[in-house]
């Protein structure tokens, strides 16, 4: 068992890229930080019906590739529960390779959009990169053990694939390929969530091998997320300010001028905040300003922008 599980570590180090350096200029289509959801510039693939959000007009080589490793590792997550499944017919396995069969189409979405050739073969437990191919092999050797050893192949491809995501999301500034990789990586927190304890469950332990063993106890102690395109197209809720203002009333009466914040991120509001001049005491929402007076409560912060197409892991 020992001797199997090192065959997986050192598969697993195969799976992750040489961090890419990218040199070229991209041109961004749409200003990100537009107030108005909808002014988000979106578009189709020609081959699929996914949306994609404010797409660079051009892709560089070094992203391309990125691209085609991450079809392929999704490919890679996919065969192996499909594997496990039909093994040990525990439904997680066919739940989450449906999931990662999505995960392709997102990726897909981008190589047909910028025309890049698909490197994703047909049959299952088959691929264009032999490293991957290696550690499809060595996940199934390994898995092959035991119901507890394929749960924790399962944790283990959640692991990096969170790693993997995270670092090549520093690795581009397209913002459709920001979007989508954001919403795998979501997806992969809520499989670890599913197998995490799953491997508890069978009397085994699982810790980090590629995340920080703070994200998987961060990851593993929250609720399950949904994961969808554009579900943070809204900024973040601004802080209106509600001022007392030292006229006639000197604070005495309603304050006036209650500032409202910017559009809130997931079509929440943001709070506003009461300032009153007169003891320069700060409040949130109330702005009282002493016990002979009151302030106009702070402005609520516009609407968010409502998160398109929300969908599933």
């Amino acid at each position: 068992m020992k001797n199997l599980m090192s065959i997986l570590f050192v598969a697993f180090a195969m799976f992750s890229i040489t961090t890419i350096t990218l040199s070229c200029e991209k041109t961004e289509l749409t200003n990100t930080s537009l107030d108005d959801a909808t002014l988000l510039d979106t578009r189709t693939s020609p081959n699929t019906d996914c949306v994609l959000y404010n797409p660079s007009e051009t892709i560089t080589t070094e992203e391309a590739e990125l691209l085609k490793y991450m079809r392929e590792e999704e490919k890679l997550a996919r065969d192996v529960y499909i594997y496990f499944f039909n093994k040990y017919n525990a439904q997680v396995f066919q739940n989450i390779s449906k999931s990662e069969q999505r995960h392709m189409e997102k990726i897909l979405c981008l190589l047909d959009y910028y025309e890049i050739e698909d490197p994703a073969l047909a049959e299952e437990g088959e691929f264009t990169n032999a490293h991957i191919k290696e550690l499809y092999d060595a996940l199934i050797a390994a898995g092959d053990v035991s119901l507890l050893e394929a749960y924790k192949v399962g944790a283990t491809i959640e692991d990096v694939d969170i790693k993997d995501l995270e670092d090549y999301s520093l690795q581009t500034e397209n913002p459709a390929i920001l979007d989508i990789f954001s919403n795998l990586t979501c997806g992969s927190r809520n499989h670890m969530r599913a197998f995490y304890p799953l491997v508890i469950s069978e009397g085994g332990e699982y810790t980090a091998q590629y995340i920080t063993q703070e994200e998987l106890e961060a990851i593993i102690n929250s609720d399950s997320e949904r994961c969808g395109n554009n579900t943070n197209s809204g900024k973040k809720g601004g802080n209106g300010t509600g001022v007392c203002v030292n006229d006639s009333t000197i604070c005495t009466g309603n304050g006036t001028n209650a500032g409202n914040g910017f559009k809130g991120g997931n079509g929440k509001k943001g709070n506003g905040t009461g300032v009153c001049l007169n003891d320069s005491t700060l409040y949130n929402g109330t702005g009282v300003c002493d016990s002979t007076g009151i302030g106009k409560n702070g402005g609520n912060g516009k609407k968010g922008g409502k998160g398109n197409n929300n969908g599933n892991n």
